[in-house]
């Protein structure tokens, strides 16, 4: 080999290399669908529906998204990241309060006792709770439940 093809060889490997690390540092980018900021509040017979979780079920294709309802009542949606928002669609929604929820407490699975549930049983499954909701492109305005 003469010098000038090892030269070009080793400027092949050094734009090589190069091109390997940009790539490394930039990225493919998200992969995920677009999502779209949803919040809102859930509440039943006035007061906040606290410590349980709400889901957004697309009523087609796609990812459901859910949110986690805090002290007040109030919620974020997450579909692929924290906090993210939801896809564009229409969804059927469920929500589920776990017994203690309303003292702060409780996890799944554990009994309700002498208490009575926080909400009626037909909230818990998108199916039966009769909630729906649109994600719109762009800015949505918050998405509010009010349990009867």
């Amino acid at each position: 080999m003469d010098v000038r093809s090892n030269s070009s060889l080793l400027n092949w490997f050094k734009s090589s290399a190069l091109l390997c690390l940009l790539f490394s540092f930039v990225g493919c980018g998200s992969s995920n669908p677009a999502t779209y900021k949803i919040t809102g509040k859930v509440s039943y017979n006035g007061k906040a529906v606290k410590n349980g979780t709400i889901m957004f079920v697309p009523e087609g294709e796609g990812s459901p998204a859910t949110g986690e309802l805090n002290g007040e009542g109030s919620y974020e949606l997450t579909t692929f990241e924290a906090n993210d928002g939801a896809r564009a669609g229409k969804y059927k929604v469920s929500v589920q309060v776990f017994p203690g929820a309303d003292e702060g407490g409780g996890l799944p699975g554990q009994e309700f006792g002498n208490k009575k549930a926080p909400i009626p049983a037909k909230y818990g499954q998108a199916a039966s709770s009769g909630l729906t909701a649109e994600v719109k492109d762009g800015e949505n305005a918050p998405i509010d439940f009010q349990l009867k």
